[in-house]
């Protein structure tokens, strides 16, 4: 078992005789229906793993300079750095939808039973 900061990187089931068989989840539970397509149909996964990843980009990209520039107002920090003003404010519903696809979008990499040290974290 490999544990990160955010769940596991892989679980392997070692057996008595060293033996070691990676665990495939069951086919009820969340990870084994985010499975299945990749399974009967590759062509399809790969463009559902596409699809999840771009909310997560354009989330990124919107929100990180929103997020400094609230930083910025901190006043011990804009007293030693100055404050920043984000070139992009998009309207408060924007937003809202950008959170949602990326907390789906989250879910469906968490289900995916996949680990990416730039997206998952480095541990």
């Amino acid at each position: 078992m490999a544990p990160t900061s955010f769940g596991l990187k892989r679980c392997h089931l070692i057996n008595a005789e060293g033996g070691e068989r990676r665990l495939v989840p069951d086919a009820r539970s969340a990870e084994g229906r985010r499975a299945r397509p990749d399974h009967e149909r590759p062509t399809p996964g790969r463009g559902i793993r596409v699809v999840s990843l771009l909310p997560l980009i354009v989330a990124l990209l919107f929100g990180l300079p929103q997020s400094v520039e609230v930083v910025s107002q901190v006043p011990p920090i804009a007293e030693r750095f100055g404050t920043f003003t984000s070139p992009v404010e998009p309207p408060w519903w924007l937003n809202a939808f950008l959170a949602l696809g990326a907390s789906t979008s989250s879910v469906e990499r968490a289900t995916r039973l996949r680990w990416n040290a730039l997206l998952d974290g480095g541990g």
